[in-house]
């Protein structure tokens, strides 16, 4: 009897009631840490409701709201009238930074690809960027963000800085289009290249964790990118800040053309 006891009180030591994060946010963190030290293997059914409830002492209410979010991150799927299943995209997806696009990664990993368009709109430039597109500060450029999935599991929040040369980009749905490509099919360049890279950790924003379904005060891992055209001339600033709970970084040549 004693055992027990002591095992249940280890269990839902997981979830406290006085921490600053959310009950559903914890268990949610606790499934799916289940998940990924193979608790549950992909495919398999989870506990029920009620069973997750009686385990981390939280109500019903709880346990469907933590559902809910790795349902709506692609952790978990339900099925009606069998129950919640650990959906088939566990594992970490390898991004191959140089890769042609971000659909043909998809592809060849057999994950569905999707974006979401954030923002699109004129802005004047920072100095920092303003120096890195060899513009005067304040100057005109085109801000474009983006929001990138996989099996419906946000994976990466990138922002694009642009020269306004490109402003026709405005016109366009980048929850359909992709950007390189259409900065392509301008006519005003014939090649777009990756000229510098930096990868580091970085702490992810409250908006950037909601984004990518991650808990607030999350760590992320953050890729900048320097394109330039076929000259050699910075056209565009690329941040992407990437869910490195899902996400590994591959490179390739430092010089391949990327479409994404």
């Amino acid at each position: 009897m004693e055992s027990k006891v002591s095992k249940k009180k280890k269990i839902s030591s997981k979830v406290k009631s006085s921490a600053a994060v959310p009950l559903y946010k914890q268990l949610e963190m606790a499934i799916e840490s289940d998940i990924q030290k193979g608790k549950w293997i992909q495919g398999q059914k989870i506990n029920s409701e009620s069973e997750l409830g009686e385990k981390y002492q939280v109500s019903r209410i709880t346990v469907r709201a933590a559902l809910d979010e790795l349902v709506q991150r692609g952790l978990l799927v339900r099925i009606q009238g069998k129950g919640t299943f650990v959906s088939k995209l566990t594992e970490k997806m390898h991004l191959s930074i140089g890769a042609a696009s971000f659909a043909e990664i998809c592809r060849e990993a057999n994950v569905k690809d999707g974006r979401k368009e954030l923002l699109k709109t004129r802005d004047n430039a920072t100095a920092e960027e303003a120096s890195q597109l060899g513009l005067s500060e304040g100057a005109e450029i085109i801000r474009i963000s983006r929001l990138f999935s996989g099996n419906g599991m946000p994976l990466m929040v990138t922002r694009d800085v642009i020269l306004p040369e490109f402003d026709y980009l405005l016109e366009l749905d980048f929850g359909k289009s992709q950007l390189n490509a259409s900065m392509l099919s301008g006519g005003t360049i014939k090649e777009i290249r990756s000229a510098k890279r930096f990868v580091e950790l970085c702490m992810c924003t409250f908006e950037e964790c909601e984004m990518l379904g991650l808990v607030p005060g999350s760590s992320g891992i953050l890729l900048r990118d320097i394109a330039t055209d076929e000259n050699g001339r910075p056209i565009r600033l690329t941040t992407n800040v990437i869910n490195g709970e899902r996400v590994a970084i591959e490179f390739d040549s430092p010089d391949y053309r990327r479409i994404s």
